[in-house]
């Protein structure tokens, strides 16, 4: 469903954005694939609590998108290697071939490792989060 929110007037939000790839070795597909830690990983870190919203979008209509959030470690350094590194906090729906988007909150200082994902393993293009 969508819905419309108000936005405060006052500036309490950044936006960020990332341009990606999923290429040969790196588009995994989702956590129905053994190969979904193969898919690229971000790191967002949150200093305050608050709301977080991801958009993921690709130009090209390769296949249903999504991407999984986990939690990990303030001090995290290190890309997750197995489902079972850092806990799932929240995941999109993987619903469109255009976009996905989620929103979730966050507690104080927390590390939250992002990857975004086709639904099937070997989509290989564009993406931006």
């Amino acid at each position: 469903s969508i819905q419309f929110k108000p936005l405060s007037s006052k500036r309490d939000w950044t936006p960020f954005s990332v341009k990606g790839r999923w290429t040969k070795k790196s588009a995994g597909g989702c956590h129905n694939y053994e190969t979904h830690v193969q898919n690229p990983q971000y790191l967002l870190r949150s200093t305050r609590a608050g709301t977080v919203t991801v958009v993921l979008e690709q130009p090209d209509s390769l296949d249903d998108l999504g991407f999984y959030v986990c939690e990990a470690p303030f001090d995290c350094k290190n890309r997750m290697h197995s489902r079972e590194d850092y806990p799932l906090l929240t995941k999109s729906n993987f619903e469109s071939p255009l976009f996905s988007i989620h929103q979730f909150a966050t507690k104080a200082n927390t590390s939250l490792i992002v990857t975004p994902c086709t639904f099937d393993a070997g989509k290989i293009g564009l993406f931006k989060l």
